[in-house]
């Protein structure tokens, strides 16, 4: 799970920003694909969460 943002931080700096779009420098940009990546695994997170909230209990029965 950390090796994702990371590897997005430097690759879409690298490759898009730099390369495709030519910007001298795009650590900024590649931050924002970060955190864009970082809150869609936090998201992921809840939702398996809440999907286990709603599993019902087993009824023990005698």
């Amino acid at each position: 799970m950390i090796l994702l943002p990371i590897s997005c931080f430097f690759l879409s700096k690298k490759i898009f920003f730099e390369d495709i779009l030519g910007y001298p420098n795009g650590a900024i940009g590649a931050a924002g694909v970060t955190v864009i990546v970082i809150h869609i695994i936090v998201g992921f997170y809840i939702w398996v969460a809440i999907q286990e909230e709603k599993e019902p209990a087993p009824i023990k029965q005698d």
